[in-house]
């Protein structure tokens, strides 16, 4: 996602999952989860979040401990950086 290093764009999405109420907020240690549980197959979506940067540390599901991390590598870079690639 190229937002997803944006915080405006990261707060915008959690602005928008808080309006689903099929989505709940569990905090935790220095993150949020956020658990979606109303699919019709009863399969469970658990995203983890950093609580204050709204950053993505993992995805997971249902009976699972998230299977998925996330790390994000935020570098402000040159069109010729890029370039070089």
């Amino acid at each position: 996602m190229p937002g997803a290093r944006r915080a405006d764009v990261r707060a915008g999405m959690m602005k928008l999952l808080a309006t689903m109420p099929e989505v709940k907020v569990e905090p935790g240690d220095g993150v949020l989860r956020l658990r979606m549980t109303d699919f019709p197959d009863a399969c469970e979506e658990t995203l983890v979040v950093d609580h204050a940067t709204g950053v993505i540390q993992a995805i997971g599901t249902r009976g699972k401990r998230p299977s998925v991390v996330v790390s994000y590598d935020v570098r402000r870079v040159t069109a010729a950086d890029v370039l070089k690639g």
